[in-house]
């Protein structure tokens, strides 16, 4: 009797497994954001001291070791908004050497912009609120990110690292880079604040050449 299995289809057998890989990954990430935000949200609400990772766990309806899978440590959720932003903007610095970096910065930003969520920054911003240290540690991060982009901003001024003129130049455009995330809580990105942004960034850098 003839076989009435259908012949494979070209591919068949790569793509289930790849299919199986796509879904296993955006459960992990549907996961991770699912603690994220529950860990946000309890800071706010209970302050970060008195949140432990069990309450987290206990609310996200998950295992502690779970968490801890995702995140190894209270500190780690509760500065994520922060060291995430950083992280694309260290990549975005080092992916891009040779181009002017108000450029790099320009296109980093409205990236960021692409993928602002509301809802997130709203419970980030009321943790912040409860736990003002937090938002302290959220600048540190973000301007220590920026520093990776030091050398490209000396070399574009043109000046030693240890002149006073470029010491304040690259002091401001970390307070810029620090500001316009803390500023999120507050205001959603527009075009208008994002050119005010680049626009004051090139203005420093061009007094500096100047001095």
């Amino acid at each position: 009797m003839a076989s009435t299995v259908p012949p494979a289809t070209p591919g068949t057998r790569d793509a289930a497994p790849e299919q199986a890989s796509g879904l296993r990954e955006r459960s992990k990430a549907k996961r991770r954001a699912l603690i994220q935000r529950t860990a946000i949200r309890l800071f706010a609400e209970r302050g970060f001291e008195q949140t432990t990772l069990a309450d987290i766990a206990e609310e996200a309806e998950l295992a502690v070791r779970t968490v801890t899978g995702y995140f190894p440590s209270k500190l780690e959720l509760a500065t994520s908004f922060a060291d995430e932003i950083a992280a694309r903007l260290t990549t975005a610095l080092a992916a891009t050497p040779e181009t002017d970096l108000v450029d790099v910065l320009d296109e980093w930003l409205v990236e960021e912009g692409k993928v602002f969520d509301r809802e997130f920054m709203a419970l980030t911003d009321a943790m912040w609120v409860t736990n003002p240290d937090l938002r302290a540690l959220a600048n540190v991060r973000l301007a220590d990110a920026a520093k990776a982009g030091d050398a490209a901003l000396i070399a574009l001024v043109g000046l030693p690292a240890d002149d006073p003129t470029m010491e304040l130049c690259l002091a401001a455009v970390q307070a810029v880079i620090g500001a316009y995330f803390i500023s999120f809580a507050t205001h959603t990105p527009t075009p208008e604040r994002h050119e005010t942004a680049i626009r004051y960034l090139r203005a420093v850098i061009d007094a500096a050449k100047q001095r």
